[in-house]
Formats: structure tokens, sequence, C-alpha cells
């Protein structure tokens, strides 16, 4: 998010007017303070590309969550796959999904939410499952697919992530004889070639 307006605003914009969940990432304190002012349930994360000057600025907000570089941001964002809110959840799919690949526990704690009670979080990770590959993820997004309230926006956003994995989880899906969905069978079967 880069703008030349105040930031609480632009955070607040992507939200609209459903209780969509926000989760922001900046170095400026006032920023995140501008965020939580416009978004005060924002899941907000303070992080400098160079900590040297962490010295140099006011102190974060004690209501943001201090990372000093992604590596030290990973089991705090592995916690928030875990967390009691369905919201938190889907933010930190977002944040999670570009290290999926390179990160065994993060993969491991996505994996689990395959099964999660909330829509939301099983349609975000349907489409975060896509940056990463394995057999554990193969797992994860057949029994997405599988989920009796998986809907059409949820398949769509499957399909996003199974560029590699198609004929795989066509495979499994056909030779699974409780699943019915012969609409998303075919649209597999497109994927695939």
């Amino acid at each position: 998010l880069t703008t030349a307006m105040a930031t609480g605003p632009s955070v607040a914009r992507p939200r609209g007017p459903s209780p969509r969940p926000i989760a922001f990432v900046d170095d400026q304190p006032r920023n995140l303070v501008s965020a939580h002012d416009h978004v005060p349930d924002a899941t907000l994360f303070h992080l400098m590309a160079d900590n040297s000057l962490r010295e140099l600025m006011p102190p974060p907000p004690e209501f943001a969550v201090v990372v000093d570089d992604w590596k030290t941001a990973l089991p705090k964002i592995e916690k928030a796959l875990r967390d009691a809110s369905a919201g938190v959840r889907e933010h930190a799919l977002q944040l999670a999904e570009p290290r999926l690949s390179a990160s065994e526990p993060l993969r491991k704690a996505a994996i689990v939410l395959a099964d999660d009670p909330s829509p939301r979080v099983r349609f975000q990770l349907a489409f975060s499952l896509g940056e990463a590959n394995g057999p554990e993820i193969v797992a994860a997004l057949v029994k997405i697919a599988a989920h009796p309230e998986t809907d059409s926006w949820t398949q769509t956003a499957l399909l996003s992530s199974v560029r590699k994995t198609s004929v795989q989880i066509l495979v499994r899906l056909a030779n699974d004889r409780t699943f019915a969905n012969e609409a998303l069978l075919q649209r597999l079967a497109e994927v695939a070639g």
C-alpha cells in the first residue's frame, strides 16, 4: 500500500462496510497509529527493513506486533494461524502465503485450516496453498474441495492453486465414491488438460 493520503483511511478503504479483517505491516509508528485510529481491530505489525534505524524513531505503539525481520515474524504468523478469531486466521494466511513454500512450520499450521469452520478461512487457504507444493498440499486441497460447504467461489480459488497438482487432485476426487460434484471434476479436468 503506497499512498500520498493519510494511512488510516487507506487501510480502512479495502474493508468498506463489511467486517472484513485487516492486517497491516509498516515501519512508521505514526502510520500504525493512523491505521489503528481508523481500523481499531486491525492486526498491525511494526517491521523495519533496517533495524539499526529503530533507535532513531519513536517507539512503536503498544497495540502493534513488533518483528525484527520476516524470520522472526514467521512464529507470530504461525501463532495467528491458530487464533480463535477467523478473521485473524484469514489474514495470517495472507501474510503466510508468500512464505509457505520455504517454511515447513507455516505449511503445517496452514494445512490444518482445510477443516476450518469458517468458509472465509477455507476460501483464503484455497488461494494460499497455490504457493506451495507437496503431498500435504494436495491432501489439503482435496479436503477443501470435498468439504460440504465448498461453494463456487472457493472452487474457483482452489482451481487457481492447482496448476501443478490438478491431475493428482482430480484422480483423488474421482476415486472418492462419496464425492459427487461432477462440475468441479469437469473443471479440474479442463485445468489438467
